[in-house]
């Protein structure tokens, strides 16, 4: 019996990486709406917006406004923002901290974008921020960090494989990689802080997702041939070898590729 798949798991996927399926960078800038406690006796507000570039912030964007919120259009990258008050006689108070966020692409496929009513603009609260200036949201707990931190990986290890592997099919493990290790869905020698390959990947999906091998693998279950049923169903695209590691980017496509298939079977 194929197990529950966790859709939310899916959504995720497919409100920030569907992409993986000859995706292309979409460089527009994006809308930001920032949203600010009134202060008293304020007449109107300044908004400044820094850029990070290199390393060193930079003035992206001063305006005014007597709203308790702007709209801007802001390209990807990191940015830092303060509102600074200014009373009844224009007189600028000194303002609130410098507070830090950033713009991430829209990343979309050739053939497909999301349809203009489902577009939002995303707000970025002050009361969303900590003392220090960063966003509270963005602990590194959150799951958008940890597909962040997944996406910059230039190759993914055992533990962050088994952890995306095996909630996206279902499994709310404490531990993913122990479970898998006692599952017997890991090489005995497996470490949790070491490069995952193909081989080793495509052995975990294929238990995971219960996926049905061809008769070699019946007969030698295991990396080398879960590997060769995982390209030959075209989950796993060329370049490609058992023993290749592989980015966080091409991990999300690969699991893309099967959460569909399995998506479908349902």
């Amino acid at each position: 019996m194929v197990k529950k798949i966790n859709f939310s798991i899916i959504l995720c996927f497919l409100l920030f990486i569907p992409i993986f399926l000859s995706a292309q960078t979409n460089e527009q800038s994006l809308a930001r709406r920032i949203v600010w406690r009134g202060g008293e006796n304020a007449l109107r507000y300044a908004v400044e917006i820094d850029r990070s570039q290199g390393g060193i912030y930079r003035n992206h964007l001063r305006s005014f406004t007597t709203d308790l919120s702007i709209v801007v259009s802001l390209p990807p990258g990191d940015y830092r923002f303060r509102i600074i008050p200014h009373d009844i006689l224009d007189r600028p108070s000194e303002g609130t901290q410098w507070m830090h966020f950033g713009v991430r692409p829209a990343l979309i496929t050739e053939s497909s974008s999301l349809p203009a009513e489902r577009e939002q603009i995303q707000e970025i609260n002050i009361d969303d921020f900590s003392s220090t200036g960063t966003l509270i949201s963005e602990s590194p707990a959150s799951p958008a960090s940890e597909l962040d931190a997944l996406l910059e990986s230039s190759r993914i290890t055992n533990s962050q494989a088994a952890r995306f592997v095996l909630a996206s099919a279902g499994d709310e493990a404490e531990d993913p990689f122990e479970q898998a290790m006692s599952s017997g869905w890991f090489p005995k020698n497996a470490e949790p802080d070491k490069p995952i390959n193909l081989g080793t990947l495509s052995f975990l999906m294929m238990n995971a997702f219960e996926i049905k091998g061809g008769f070699l693998y019946f007969l030698f279950p295991g990396p080398r041939y879960a590997f060769r049923t995982m390209k030959s169903r075209s989950y796993i695209q060329d370049p490609s070898d058992p023993d290749m590691t592989l980015s966080g980017e091409r991990f999300l496509l690969i699991l893309g590729n099967v959460l569909s298939t399995v998506e479908e079977a349902e």
